[in-house]
């Protein structure tokens, strides 16, 4: 796999697209933090760490937003990979304004 942030985000996108109540994704770092700052802003409902056939997964509880009894829409609208392998974007850090 050349890109898997790129894989972590197609893996949410489409589960989200298929309603799905979760998402299982190879874990790393990287992407646990990831995940983390997703749970944290509200886009997620829960991270776990768990095994799948002897390897490290997360597994992603997505979240929904209710418009009716019948109908639901993702807490994620859009998301996609800025910053590619083949095109670098930078930004610079801001401090947390709150410390």
């Amino acid at each position: 796999m050349l890109d898997p942030i790129a894989d972590m985000l197609t893996r949410l996108r489409n589960a989200q697209a298929a309603g799905h109540k979760s998402v299982s994704i190879p874990a790393s770092k990287f992407k646990a933090k990831i995940a983390a700052i997703l749970l944290a802003e509200g886009f997620l409902q829960d991270v776990k760490n768990e095994q799948e056939a002897g390897r490290d997964v997360l597994v992603l509880g997505l979240k929904y937003h209710r418009l009716s009894t019948t109908r639901k829409e993702p807490a994620i609208s859009e998301i996609v990979r800025v910053s590619t392998e083949g095109c670098r974007i930078y930004v610079k850090g801001e401090r947390n304004p709150q410390s």
